[in-house]
C-alpha cells in the first residue's frame, strides 16, 4: 500500500492507521469518525486493559496509555504511563504483557528501585532509581 498525503510516498507492507489521522485513512467513503466516551464495567462498558495497580506501586495513582500492544516474540507487549501517588506526579514508563492481547499482566521486571526495592514493572530508561 502507498499513502499520498504530502509526505514522501513509501511502500509499506504493514500500516498501522489512527483513527484519529482521518487525513491518511484511505477508503474513507460511508466511514464516519467519532469519539466513543467510555464507560466503566459498573455502567456496563468494556473492561480496561490494564487497571491501576495497588497502594506503594508505582501506577497506584493513574494509567496513561500511548498506542496499542506490539508483537514481541509470542506474547504482546505494551508499554505506557504509571503515576504512583506520591506528591510529585511524575509518570513513569511501565510495560504490560499479554498472550492473547486482551488480558494483560505486570511483569515483575526488577530493573528500577521504586518504593525500597524492584519487584516492579518499570523500564529503565538509565535515569536511576525513581
Amino acid at each position: 500500500m502507498i499513502i499520498h498525503n504530502g509526505s514522501p510516498a513509501v511502500s509499506l507492507d504493514t500500516l498501522t492507521l489512527f483513527a484519529f489521522d482521518d487525513f491518511s485513512l484511505p477508503f474513507q467513503r460511508g466511514l464516519r469518525l467519532h469519539l466513543i466516551p467510555y464507560q466503566s464495567t459498573a455502567e456496563g462498558g468494556t473492561r480496561l486493559a490494564v487497571e491501576c495497580g495497588p497502594a506503594g506501586t508505582p501506577d497506584s495513582r493513574a494509567i496513561a496509555y500511548y498506542g496499542a500492544g506490539q508483537p514481541v516474540g509470542d506474547e504482546y507487549w505494551m508499554w505506557y504511563l504509571g503515576q504512583g501517588a506520591e506528591v510529585n506526579g511524575w509518570q513513569r514508563v511501565c510495560l504490560a504483557v499479554s498472550q492473547d492481547g486482551h488480558y494483560w499482566e505486570k511483569p515483575h521486571l526488577g530493573l528500577v528501585a521504586y518504593n525500597g526495592h524492584t519487584r516492579n514493572n518499570l523500564v529503565d530508561l538509565g535515569g536511576g532509581d525513581y
